[in-house]
C-alpha cells in the first residue's frame, strides 16, 4: 500500500486560510490549528473539496499508472464517511458510503468506482455521529510504483538564514523523516554564502559554493545528485514556503509518471492574498510573460477545477518549485545568475512540465520587490530569451523597451531606466559578457555608481501631503500625454508637494502628474522610498535609451546569430563543470 496524498491540516506556520485545506458545514467544527486536527460535533461534517486535500483525479490519471485507490482514516468518533466527486460543469455527486468508527489505526475505506473516474476532483466528507475527531488521512494505490526515484531536493541560499534553517527544519522533520520515504529523499543546500555551520545543517547536505546566484547555485546542486546517483531533482525556493506535502506529492508523481520527461511545476500564490493563484505554470513568447490560471480564488470549488482544466502548454515553470527527470537534462541553466534561468531551462529542454493542485508555494509579489538591479536583470534576461527564441525582429522587443523606460521616467524612477538601457547594452556584448561576469561583482559596482536609488527603507512622511486627483476626464488624461506626464511643462507648473503612490511596477502617472515628489510605499511593510521630478534626468535618461534602441536595431540580428551559435556550449555540462573547477 503506497500513500498517494496525505491530509494537510490548517497551522500557523503558513498564510494560507483554512478554507483551502476544508470546508466545514457548520461552524461549531473546529480545526485545532496547533494540534493538526478537526473536532467535528454531532450531525456536523467537514469536507475535503479544496486546493490541499482535493484529489484531482484528471491529474493523476493523466500523468501516472495508478489502477485502483482507497482512503485511509485515523480519529475517533462514529461517523459516516461519504466519497464523492466534483466535475467542471456538472453537479456533485456521491460515490459511496461508509458508517466507520475512527480509531488511531487506519481505518480503510475502498474507493471501487475509482476506474470509471476520468476527470474532477476526489473529496470525502466526514460526517459525525456522535462526538468525533478526525487526525489523519490518506489516499492509497495498492499499485506497485513503476519507477525507481531517488530525489534530491535543491535549495539556493545566500545571507538568508533567517529564511533558510526554518526551511531546513521543516523539510528535515515532515520529509526527511518521514519513514515512508526513508531513503528516497535527500535535501541539498548550496550556500552561496558559505556561513550554514555544520551544526545548523540538520540532516541537510550542504555544499559551500561561490556567488554564482540562482542559476549557478542550482547547478551546482544539479551537478551533486548527477554524481551521487539520483535519479530526479526539486529545485525550492530557500525559504520553502509550502507545505511540505508539496514535496511527497512531487516524489509520488515522480514514481508513477508513465513519460520519463514529466516535470513538476508548483503554483504560486500571492502573501498579500494567500487563496489567490498568481501563476500555475506560465508561458514565455516574444519577450512577454503570460501566467497561466492567474487570478483564480483558491477556496472555491468552481475555480479549483478551473485550475485543473487542460486550456494550455506549460512553456516553463519557476523554480520556486521545479521537479524533474536528470537524465533528460540536455541543456543546464545559461549563467543568468538570477532571473530568466527558469524560463529557458524550461523552454529548451523537452519537459512536459505539469502542475496539480496541493503542490505550490507563497511568494511576495514581483512589483514590491522590483528596483534597478532586478529590473536589469529581468530585462537582460528578456532580452536574451528573445533573441534566442523568437523569430520576430527587433522592433517588437524594442517597443517593449520603449514602453519600460518611459514608465520608469513617467514615475520618476529614473535608475530603473537606466538600469533597463544598462541590460540592453549589456547584452550588445555577446556571450563573453557572461563568462567574465558569472559572479556580478563589477556589474554590481557600476550599478552602485550609476543606479543609485530606489531601495525601500524606513520613511518619514513630510508635511506636504496631497491627495492627487481622484477621477480623470478625458481632457486631463490628453494633456498628460501630450505633456509627457508633466515633463514638457515649465518648472512653474510643478507643484512643490508630496503625493503617496503604492510600491508597484510604475506609479499611478495620473496621481504623480504636476507633483514635484512621490513616495512609493510597500504595502504591509510600510517601507519605502522617495521618488523627484527631475527634468534633466529625464532627458538624459530618455536619449540614452534611444540611442542604445538604435545601436540594438543595428547589432540585432548579428547577435541573434552569434547568440545562437554560443548557446550550446554555455548551456552544457561541460561549460559548468568547467567554472566549477577552478
Amino acid at each position: 500500500m503506497i500513500k498517494l496524498q496525505t491530509l494537510v491540516f490548517p497551522g500557523t506556520d503558513l498564510p494560507a486560510p483554512e478554507d483551502m485545506y476544508f470546508h466545514h458545514n457548520d461552524r461549531r467544527v473546529i480545526s485545532r490549528l496547533s494540534d493538526g486536527l478537526v473536532d467535528i460535533p454531532v450531525r456536523s461534517a467537514t469536507l475535503t473539496d479544496t486546493f490541499f486535500n482535493g484529489f484531482s483525479v484528471g491529474k493523476w490519471k493523466s500523468i501516472c499508472n495508478i489502477d485502483d485507490l482507497g482512503l485511509a482514516l485515523t480519529g475517533s468518533g462514529r461517523v459516516i464517511v461519504r466519497v464523492g466527486i466534483n466535475v467542471l460543469d456538472h453537479a456533485s455527486r456521491w460515490l459511496s458510503e461508509v458508517e466507520c468508527v475512527l480509531s488511531d489505526t487506519p481505518t480503510l475505506i475502498e474507493i471501487p468506482a475509482f476506474p470509471t473516474l476520468t476527470d474532477g476532483i476526489l473529496f470525502f466528507q466526514v460526517l459525525a455521529l456522535e462526538p468525533a475527531t478526525l487526525t489523519g488521512g490518506f489516499y492509497f494505490t495498492r499499485t506497485p510504483p513503476p519507477n525507481d526515484v531517488r530525489l534530491g531536493v535543491v535549495v539556493t541560499h545566500f545571507n538568508r538564514k533567517n529564511y533558510v534553517l526554518p526551511a531546513i527544519r521543516r523539510v528535515s522533520e515532515q520529509v526527511l523523516a518521514d519513514p515512508d520515504l526513508a531513503g528516497r529523499i535527500a535535501l541539498i543546500v548550496v550556500d552561496n554564502s558559505q556561513n550554514i555551520a555544520p551544526e545548523e545543517a540538520m540532516g541537510a547536505v550542504v555544499i559551500p559554493n561561490k556567488n554564482l546566484g540562482g542559476a549557478g547555485g542550482f547547478t551546482r546542486g544539479l551537478l551533486h545528485l548527477k554524481d551521487n546517483g539520483f535519479s530526479h531533482c526539486l529545485f525550492m525556493d530557500d525559504d520553502a514556503s509550502c507545505e511540505m506535502e508539496a514535496i511527497r506529492r512531487t516524489f509520488r508523481i515522480m514514481q508513477y509518471a508513465k513519460q520519463p520527461n514529466v516535470a513538476v511545476a508548483g503554483s504560486m500564490m500571492r502573501e498579500a492574498a494567500p487563496y489567490e493563484l498568481h501563476e500555475a505554470g506560465a508561458v514565455y513568447r516574444d519577450g512577454s510573460y503570460y501566467q497561466i490560471k492567474k487570478g483564480l480564488d483558491l477556496r472555491n470549488r468552481d475555480q479549483l477545477l478551473l485550475a485543473e482544466e487542460r486550456s494550455e502548454s506549460i512553456g516553463y515553470g519557476g523554480w520556486w518549485h521545479f521537479g524533474f527527470q536528470i537524465d533528460q537534462v540536455k541543456r543546464f541553466a545559461f549563467p543568468f545568475f538570477v532571473r530568466g534561468d527558469d524560463v529557458l531551462f524550461s523552454m529548451t529542454n523537452d519537459f512536459k512540465i505539469e502542475t496539480m493542485n496541493g503542490i505550490g508555494g507563497w511568494a511576495e509579489d514581483f512589483d514590491i520587490k522590483e528596483g534597478p538591479f532586478t529590473r536589469y536583470l529581468g530585462w537582460r534576461a528578456t532580452t536574451l530569451s528573445y533573441i534566442l527564441t523568437s523569430n520576430r525582429s527587433a522592433k517588437r522587443l524594442l517597443r517593449m523597451y520603449r514602453r519600460n523606460i518611459m514608465g520608469n521616467l513617467f514615475s520618476y524612477n529614473y535608475a530603473s531606466a537606466r538600469a533597463c538601457s544598462m541590460a540592453l547594452q549589456d547584452v550588445m556584448k555577446g556571450p563573453q559578457f557572461w563568462v567574465d561576469n558569472l559572479d556580478m561583482s563589477d556589474v554590481r559596482a557600476r550599478m552602485a555608481v550609476e543606479c543609485p536609488g530606489e531601495k525601500l527603507g524606513d520613511i518619514v512622511f513630510p508635511d506636504d501631503i496631497a491627495l492627487g486627483p481622484k477621477n480623470e476626464k478625458k481632457f486631463h488624461k490628453l494633456i498628460r500625454k501630450l505633456t509627457l506626464n508633466g515633463f514638457a511643462l515649465p518648472e512653474r507648473m510643478i507643484r512643490d508637494q508630496t503625493v503617496i503612490d503604492r510600491k508597484g511596477f510604475v506609479g499611478d502617472l495620473q496621481k504623480i502628474f504636476k507633483y514635484r515628489r512621490v513616495i512609493y510605499v510597500a504595502p504591509n511593510s510600510g517601507a519605502g522610498y522617495m521618488a523627484s521630478y527631475d527634468k534633466k534626468r529625464f532627458w538624459e535618461e530618455y536619449r540614452l535609451a534611444k540611442e542604445t534602441a538604435r545601436e540594438f536595431a543595428k547589432q540585432f540580428d548579428d547577435l541573434r546569430q552569434t547568440y545562437k551559435a554560443a548557446f550550446p556550449e554555455m548551456t552544457s555540462e561541460k561549460f559548468w563543470r568547467d567554472v566549477y573547477s577552478d
